[in-house]
């Protein structure tokens, strides 16, 4: 069954029972499960999946929250700027998203589609009576989640009124960035929490309805964890049951845990509620029993302590409910509560923060790895440092790989973090202040590059300030705020623009304040994905073994126990096979001594490596990279195309391009960590101009400057992409240590270059100029470098602080070529490194 649809009018969208790929529906920007229309065409670059619902929705509708015209549908992707903002904002719920909507273009009204298919009356999960829809603007205050609206859900028996989005919410949901379910409680208050902070946006909650998990004090906002991109679709059936299960025994386990560290002697009821406190206690720590009082020996009051009558020993509340043992998020065993350790070195610090700890109080104890903390860094109770608090959950990890490495960072000095002094980072956070990123979903059509826009906002702005970008597993860059809003110090307001690359994770923007030497965490963003994080990218051609043979690489997050990996490729407008993949699982353990294994980590990846043969001479062929999940769902990335190489012997002028040292940066500016070689943006630009004119490119050494750290791998990757995905772009490594000397040059190399009848040999990174690299049977050029010199394209030279070349890049089209020898493949080509 096919539906012609007027979103994607080039082909048919095919009808699916029963589709699994999860990809976002067009229609209501919800994950696309069980009936849908998508497009199967491969030269399709996005695959407009449509729940079978949105896709048959109906073009025009009266409406009775507008009965005075009819509304046409229509999608948000075709506006941009300020009609954006204006049609993705919908009047009846108020809230902005890039949905499907319904206009009067009349009155420049607007519906969301899930907002003009609300039933007139609903049971909901939320309240016990049935509700009904008034279509009459009314001003309201919710009595779910406290926030003014109009156009309620009302409760005719007990004067309940209510958002249609708070109406919808669940009682129990499922996140992606906390393990255990989040039910919905009606306040902090019931909970006595003491995480304020919605762990999602890492913002203030208020008392009313919010999302949370008892175990572990983790707290959401409704709509944080009602989002897309946050909430984990699962079956609510399956987690219900299951929940029960598990907080039966949960329960078990605090109470076994309770009696095991703290003995009730005694015990009463107190208030109405029947509530049982223990009036005296046996605690593993002194051997008499404990009485609750609220006097000490010095005769001063308190709110409760429990004392021993034999001997005046005082231990207050908060210390006798402290675990024996507990665990820490980013420790592999468990901790104990201890109150003394032999130790004869006379210092005692806290292994999380490095601060001192005082021998004489409390703390907890690794014995595996002989690791002390302070109990409020184990137990998350102080709130300003961020390396133990609870609250920035999304940028607890990164900061956590930098406390416990922080000699290594610092050991490291062209790393961001020796600059910045985040172990001494703090929370402040402000109401009034924020910083917005959109839009929220990237890689909608499959690209792997996308620029985000930042809006921020502080009232006590500062030159100091500056803009943190955050994925989970570490920082990607930085970018001092007031740099690009020079009027942001006297206004508060500013605005970036980033180029954020498909790194597999999520990202985040923080605020700070305070410089770098003692930098203040004042608001946070909203998160921001690609659609698909683990899309097929960075393709990369490179020459086969034989002639005819071409090798295709890309990196993607599905390892071999998700997908099957292939290429599809052909002749240009012809037949098109599948080439089957090998596959390279990339983990921690792939790569050798720090930073690479600590600080410079960041995510395991997969590198799919395909090969196409028996390619016809100089033929234009087009590929595309696909897995086929085991669900039976198909991932695509984009469409590329190349030329095959000339037969051998055959009279064609081969154009290479020879070039090292290159490095490279952000598109956007950012002062991004390992920044090497502003110029490298040159070298990819001209070199993407003059595409047509090149055949092949040789990179010899110093590629990226990753220096042991991952994510500047996938930021060359991305820069290159545009070569690398449509010519063969071949890489030549090696270590940059001492140089060919006498009497190698003039003994050695000549006579393996006369040996293997080696036309021309090109050097890289050669620090010693002299004449000891003669080209084999030409009198033209004695010297490599005098020859490399005449090709001044090939020549690139970084020494202007500003980044540009200090001298001119030539294109290739601008060559004289009959002043130079002619390159004609295949030849014997010899890469020379140090």
């Amino acid at each position: 069954m096919e539906l012609q649809h007027w979103r994607h009018w080039q082909h048919p969208l095919v009808f699916n029972e029963d589709e699994r790929s999860g990809l976002f529906c067009w229609g209501c920007r919800e994950p696309a499960f069980g009936p849908s229309y998508s497009c199967m065409e491969s030269d399709c670059d996005a695959y407009y999946y449509h729940h079978k619902s949105c896709a048959e929705l109906p073009l025009g509708l009266h409406h009775p929250s507008h009965p005075n015209h009819p509304l046409i549908l229509f999608s948000m992707y075709t506006y941009d700027g300020e009609e954006y903002d204006r049609f993705s904002k919908c009047d009846v719920c108020g809230e902005k998203s890039e949905e499907y909507s319904y206009c009067c273009y009349r009155c420049n009204f607007n519906i969301h589609i899930r907002c003009s298919s609300l039933s007139l009356t609903i049971q909901t999960e939320v309240h016990d009576h049935q509700l009904t829809r008034t279509w009459k603007l009314l001003k309201f205050t919710c009595d779910f989640c406290g926030k003014e609206g109009n156009l309620p859900y009302l409760c005719a028996q007990c004067d309940f009124g209510i958002h249609s989005r708070c109406a919808a919410c669940p009682r129990i949901l499922k996140v992606f960035r906390h393990n255990h379910p989040l039910h919905l409680t009606p306040s902090l208050e019931v909970h006595q929490s003491d995480s304020p902070i919605c762990l999602l946006c890492v913002r203030k909650v208020d008392t009313l309805c919010l999302y949370y998990c008892s175990r572990c004090d983790f707290v959401a906002h409704l709509y944080c964890a009602m989002l897309p991109y946050n909430r984990e679709y699962i079956n609510l059936q399956e987690l219900k049951e299951e929940q029960s299960t598990e907080s039966k025994s949960e329960d078990l386990k605090l109470y076994q845990s309770f009696d095991s560290e703290i003995c009730k002697v005694k015990k009463t009821t107190v208030g109405e509620d029947g509530t049982e406190i223990a009036i005296e206690i046996k605690h593993f720590s002194h051997e008499h029993d404990l009485k609750l009082t609220d006097e000490i020996p010095n005769n001063t009051k308190c709110n409760g302590v429990f004392r021993c009558a034999t001997c005046d020993f005082v231990l207050d509340f908060k210390c006798a409910t402290l675990p024996q043992t507990t665990w820490y998020n980013q420790h592999e065993h468990p901790f104990n509560l201890r109150y003394t350790l032999e130790d004869d070195s006379g210092e005692y610090y806290c292994e999380i923060c490095e601060e001192e700890r005082d021998p004489k109080q409390w703390f907890y104890y690794c014995a595996e790895c002989s690791f002390p903390a302070h109990r409020d860094c184990i137990l998350g109770e102080n709130p300003n440092i961020l390396g133990g608090m609870r609250g920035l959950n999304f940028i607890s990890l990164a900061i956590f790989l930098v406390l416990t490495t922080l000699q290594e960072v610092w050991s490291h000095g062209d790393q961001p973090l020796s600059k910045i002094a985040i172990h001494k980072a703090t929370v402040d956070l402000n109401h009034d202040a924020y910083v917005k990123a959109s839009p929220t979903v990237l890689g909608l059509k499959e690209q792997a590059t996308e620029w985000v826009t930042l809006e921020y906002s502080s009232p006590k702005p500062s030159a100091d300030d500056w803009i943190g970008v955050f994925s989970p597993a570490n920082f990607k860059c930085y970018q001092f705020a007031n740099y690009s809003s020079p009027k942001y110090k006297d206004t508060g307001k500013g605005y970036l623009k980033l180029q954020l690359i498909n790194q597999r994770l999520d990202f985040s923007f923080a605020l700070f304040s305070s410089g770098l030497s003692n930098p203040k965490l004042v608001a946070v963003s909203n998160q921001v994905a690609f659609a698909n994080p683990n899309a097929p990218v960075y393709p990369r051609l490179a020459q086969g073994k034989q002639w005819n043979e071409m090798t295709v690489t890309w990196t993607s997050g599905y390892g071999i126990n998700e997908a099957g990996a292939f290429v599809e490729w052909g002749p240009k407008g012809g037949y098109q096979v599948h080439a089957p993949t090998g596959t390279l699982t990339f983990n921690q353990n792939s790569i050798c001594g720090a930073p690479a294994r600590t600080v410079g980590w960041r995510d395991p990846i997969f590198i799919h490596t395909s090969f196409l043969s028996e390619l016809w001479p100089n033929a234009v062929y087009t590929y595309k990279l696909g897995h086929k999940l085991f669900n039976g769902t198909y991932v695509w990335s984009r469409q590329y195309q190349f030329r095959a190489s000339p037969y051998p012997g055959q009279n064609s002028l081969q154009r290479v391009v020879i070039f090292g040292d290159m490095g490279k940066d952000e598109a956007d500016g950012s002062n991004e960590y390992n920044n090497f070689q502003r110029g490298s943006l040159n070298t990819t630009r001209e070199l993407i101009r003059d595409l047509k004119n090149i055949d092949l490119v040789l990179h010899i050494g110093d590629i990226c400057y990753a220096n042991g750290y991952i994510s500047p791998w996938d930021q060359f990757t991305a820069q290159v992409e545009p070569i690398a995905s449509t010519m063969p772009y071949m890489i030549v490594s090696y270590v940059d240590k001492g140089s060919f000397e006498e009497p190698m040059g003039r003994e050695s190399l000549q006579k393996l270059w006369q040996k293997y009848k080696v036309d021309i040999a090109v050097y890289g990174h050669v620090h010693n100029y002299e004449r000891t690299c003669p080209i084999y049977q030409t009198p033209v050029y004695t010297d490599v470098i005098e020859f490399l010199l005449q090709i001044k394209f090939l020549e690139f030279h970084y020494q202007d602080s500003s980044g540009l070349p200090t001298q001119g890049v030539d294109r290739l089209e601008h060559l004289d070529l009959q002043k130079l020898p002619c390159l004609t493949l295949p030849l014997a080509l010899a890469v020379m490194k140090n």
